[in-house]
């Protein structure tokens, strides 16, 4: 009995609404659908613009990945080109940039491991000294430094395969030429050279060997 009271209740009031509280109450309700329907397309179209970026971001990504993956193609086929490559023992690659080293009655004879090939440097005094002679070595070959007497240190970059046109790490020097695979610079200990002193260094491993590089760099070296 209460139920039906409340039902006849609410159909009085509802019959007891005017026209013009109708369309109130009409325009209230099409607004608010209107707030909802203008929302839901306006996270609509965020969700159409986050997921453009997504997809934008995406064909970025893969885009970089296709030219990295392209270039290290390009550089894999380079490397192998050039990995058989070798300058003839006894060249100076950088003679523009750094002394010859051909002059004088002292200095160094380098043996070359039979693996790989050797750019031996020697700087005047020590790593803050200028080069003073260089030579490159082929695997299992012999070169020389020659260098008037005075205090001198000795460096050893080390690698394999040489590309001709390869920018090389040398600071202000803009002549082309370096290893495909560089394996690193060795050094020893400035040392004096006497008039007629000439050190030999022998790269190769040998029994009771009485000599091994200490790591050093390229910043070092030259």
């Amino acid at each position: 009995m209460t139920v039906l009271s409340f039902a006849v209740l609410s159909m009085a009031l509802a019959s007891c609404e005017s026209d013009f509280e109708r369309r109130v109450r009409l325009e209230q309700e099409a607004q608010v659908k209107r707030e909802q329907e203008a929302k839901a397309a306006q996270a609509a179209e965020e969700a159409r613009i986050r997921a453009e970026e997504l997809q934008r971001q995406e064909e970025e990504r893969l885009e970089r990945v296709r030219k990295e993956q392209e270039a290290a193609r390009i550089a894999e086929e380079r490397r192998q080109r050039f990995l058989s490559n070798s300058l003839r023992t006894g060249e100076r690659p950088f003679g523009d940039c750094w002394r010859a080293g051909w002059s004088g009655d002292c200095g160094v004879k380098v043996t070359a491991p039979n693996s790989h090939d050797v750019l031996v440097t020697m700087k005047r005094d020590n790593e803050r000294g200028p080069v003073m002679g260089h030579v490159y070595v082929a695997a299992g070959g012999t070169g020389e430094v020659k260098v008037s007497p005075g205090t001198y240190q000795v460096f050893f970059a080390q690698g394999k395969g040489w590309d001709p046109q390869s920018t090389n790490p040398i600071p202000n020097c803009e002549e082309p030429g370096w290893f495909v695979d560089f394996y690193g610079v060795g050094k020893d200990e400035p040392e004096s050279f006497p008039e007629g002193q000439v050190w030999t260094y022998t790269l190769q491993p040998v029994q009771q060997g009485n000599f091994s590089t200490e790591d050093s760099d390229p910043s070092e070296a030259f």
